[in-house]
């Protein structure tokens, strides 16, 4: 022990030194950070957001009663697949719904059968039933259980390659229906078919519309969604469809005015009547007035023997005559006078000047030296 006592005080003193070493770093590190800090300014504010304060509920009265749901129980199922995706949606429905009623799987899963009463359901829950009574259990370990066998047995074989060869033919497209009518088929078929990518969804959606709301969503200048949002397309196609369809019902509201055609003109008895004897349209001028000049004069009837005369006779339409007024004498365009036919010629007794011919001039022969 007296060995022990003096290493034991240098250890001591060896440690408060040290000790206060770190002390004095200590001081002059946070003297420099310091100093920095009041370099840098003042210290922006945190964006922390506020505690948030948790309220209490109030309490119910003592005279209320909480109102239970009453949610609508699923339809009778007969086993037709088509239908067996809603029944089972509609199962899980209530059972949510109404929680506090169901105490345990079991019940859930005989509560379900209960409706399966008609066809090929009703047969499959009597089997159940004997199974059970044999084996005093169903042999459903749970509610997902249940579900994955309603499912092999109820709802549509191989969904996914029927939605998938469904999108790849034309059977799906829009037509004549409304976008909201096409959109419910266009999802089930997506959510069969487990398609994810937006990009397909948007190319599928869009090749299915209508014609009208395909153009009016191709030749949109501007608000045109992007390709990763199929929502914001299916949102913009329900409303140009429900735009088209209250501009055709606002036109087809406004009356047209519409012009009755006339009656057809009925024949002229006159013409009808004519014989065509004394029709003047098919005579010359010659027999026309022979036809004229052979009608009795006299105030008494003619007899049989005598000519008889139309009540009205067609009278021909006399030629156009063409008077050329007479033009001024400063004309120097005017017309010249013409002699009328069989009118004897004025000519003057001065003869015609007939200009002499001159002979060409001789010729004299050249010589040859």
């Amino acid at each position: 022990m007296t060995h022990d006592g003096p290493v034991n005080v240098g250890h001591l003193i060896a440690l408060e030194s040290t000790v206060d070493g770190l002390r004095s770093q200590n001081k002059a590190t946070l003297a420099v950070l310091q100093d920095i800090l009041s370099r840098l300014g003042p210290a922006p504010a945190l964006n922390v957001q506020a505690p948030l304060h948790y309220t209490p509920p109030i309490p119910a009265s003592a005279g209320w009663k909480k109102i239970p749901l009453k949610p609508s129980p699923p339809l009778d199922f007969d086993g037709e697949r088509s239908a067996g995706k809603p029944f089972l949606t509609s199962c899980r429905t209530y059972i949510r719904l109404r929680s506090e009623v169901f105490d345990d799987d079991l019940v859930k899963v005989i509560w379900a059968m209960s409706y399966m009463n008609a066809g090929r359901a009703g047969r499959w829950a009597a089997r159940e039933f004997e199974t059970e009574a044999r084996k005093e259990r169903l042999h459903f370990l749970d509610w997902l259980d249940f579900e994955e066998e309603f499912k092999k047995d109820f709802l549509p074989l191989n969904a996914e390659a029927a939605a998938v060869n469904a999108l790849k033919m034309t059977d799906y497209f829009q037509g004549d229906r409304m976008a909201d009518a096409y959109l419910d088929q266009f999802r089930d078929l997506i959510c069969d078919a487990k398609y994810s990518d937006p990009k397909t969804i948007v190319v599928k959606f869009h090749r299915g519309l209508n014609h009208r709301i395909s153009m009016a969503l191709t030749g949109m200048p501007i608000g045109r969604p992007s390709d990763r949002d199929p929502e914001a397309w299916f949102r913009l196609a329900v409303q140009i469809d429900q735009n088209q369809a209250a501009d055709d019902a606002f036109h087809n509201q406004v009356p047209t005015t519409a012009f009755a055609a006339a009656p057809p003109c009925e024949p002229s008895t006159l013409l009808i009547g004519t014989d065509a004897c004394y029709d003047a349209c098919q005579m010359d001028v010659d027999e026309l007035l022979k036809v004229l000049e052979s009608k009795p004069v006299g105030g008494g009837h003619p007899t049989d023997k005598e000519f008889r005369t139309p009540r009205r006779v067609a009278r021909a339409k006399p030629a156009p005559v063409c008077i050329t007024p007479p033009l001024p004498d400063d004309n120097q365009f005017s017309a010249l006078g013409f002699p009328e036919p069989g009118a004897p010629l004025d000519l003057e007794d001065t003869p015609l000047e007939i200009p002499k011919v001159q002979p060409p001039p001789a010729v004299e022969p050249c010589r040859l030296r």
